[in-house]
């Protein structure tokens, strides 16, 4: 449960850096405004990836992404080794 919950908050946290890279790098038009595109933060990734997809590499679509990659997977790592650190102290003090 520990796992899943760290995992989620890794999700979310990229999803959010992903969004304000988003925003910040490539605002959005104005009748969209910046706070739409803040409340569908955790959609993004799946968007991103979708129009990456879809329409090819660009670096509107790219950088993101990367973004989100490695904080989402610097912070999965982290969380996978604090699981297996707990195993192993676990294992070690029965």
């Amino acid at each position: 449960m520990k796992l899943a919950l760290r995992l989620l908050l890794a999700y979310l946290v990229a999803s959010f850096a992903m969004a304000v890279v988003l925003a910040v790098f490539f605002p959005s038009h104005a009748h969209v405004p910046a706070v739409a595109v803040l409340l569908v933060f955790p959609l993004l990734p799946l968007l991103a990836l979708k129009d990456l997809l879809v329409v090819g590499a660009a670096w509107k679509g790219v950088m993101p992404l990367a973004v989100f990659a490695v904080l989402f997977g610097g912070m999965a790592w982290l969380a996978l080794r604090a699981r297996a650190r707990d195993r192993s102290r676990a294992a070690a003090h029965p």
